[in-house]
């Protein structure tokens, strides 16, 4: 009467998920971390991050500061040490604000971000491989991916209409004086 359903250890199909999520299940050996058998291993700690907290904070200011002050309010980061100067972007943004420690929750649009890009560049991807060209498809790919959350419309979209809307705004207005 019943089918026999033929049981098999192959799965796959299961890399072609999104995120990864057939990893879930599994969490690894529980013996040592392979990190001990790197010779000459340098830690994070000791890498210079204020070099790259200037870089960023300049590079955030350069972006932003052609916008209109209206689309530049505030801006929310994690608690990477790349943001250390973020008072230097007090002068093009309202204020700077950090997410509270342990709390992913506070910055689900960055945690969305990361996970979009991770279905284009797995974790452990060699980033200085990445060409300018190739780094500017996987923006482009995913300003133009509609989002439910923005009624189907892609953030391209919804970014020009609110640029245009100020601009139209700005120039209807009469001149003071």
């Amino acid at each position: 009467m019943y089918a026999a359903i033929a049981r098999h250890n192959d799965f796959s199909w299961r890399r072609h998920l999104p995120r990864a999520k057939f990893r879930r299940g599994f969490r690894g050996r529980k013996s040592g971390s392979p990190a001990s058998f790197i010779r000459n291993r340098a830690p994070l700690a000791r890498r210079p991050q204020n070099k790259t907290a200037a870089l960023v904070a300049d590079m955030l200011c350069d972006l932003m500061r052609p916008l209109p002050a209206c689309l530049r309010k505030t801006v929310t980061f994690d608690n990477g040490t790349e943001f250390a100067h973020h008072d230097k972007l007090n002068s093009v943004v309202a204020g700077t604000f950090f997410c509270d420690t342990r709390s992913p929750w506070q910055k689900g649009g960055v945690e969305n971000a990361i996970g979009r890009m991770r279905r284009f560049l797995p974790r452990k991807t060699d980033l200085t491989q990445i060409t300018d060209e190739q780094f500017d498809a996987l923006i482009a790919i995913y300003n133009n991916t509609p989002r439910k959350c923005l009624g189907y419309k892609t953030p391209a979209e919804v970014f020009l209409s609110q640029l245009l809307r100020f601009k139209c705004e700005s120039t209807s207005r009469p001149s003071p004086g």
